[in-house]
């Protein structure tokens, strides 16, 4: 017989497992949308606590995507921590050589495009 077995025919109280308190913002009592976390301000994504960089387009490679519409390019950042430096990125629009553009993420860098079989 397994050990929850023996607790329900000696009577035992079920012992409920402590689950952690989430505060939610807003009003309180106030319950959140479903599929809608907490925010919390401990972490930081794209474009939270970082200021938007600057850049502009040098080349433009070629279109990307299931329908092509996206821009592959390479660019130079004008302002922020990575000043100077120059990477590849995908950007989704009408774009052209010298176009200034604004990113809100210096870190990541799009793959080269590879060539259709």
């Amino acid at each position: 017989m397994a050990k929850t077995d023996k607790a329900k025919e000696a009577g035992e109280p079920k012992k409920e497992e402590a689950k952690p308190e989430v505060k939610q913002e807003g009003a309180p009592g106030a319950k959140p949308v479903a599929g809608q976390e907490a925010k919390r301000p401990d972490i930081k994504g794209p474009g939270q606590g970082e200021e938007a960089s600057m850049a502009v387009v040098l080349k433009v490679f070629g279109r990307t995507g299931v329908h092509g519409e996206v821009n592959h390019i390479l660019c130079r950042i004008l302002s922020g921590r990575d000043k100077g430096k120059t990477i590849k990125r995908n950007l989704k629009g009408p774009v052209k050589v010298n176009d200034k553009i604004v990113l809100l993420e210096t870190e990541r860098e799009a793959k080269a495009i590879s060539s259709r079989r």
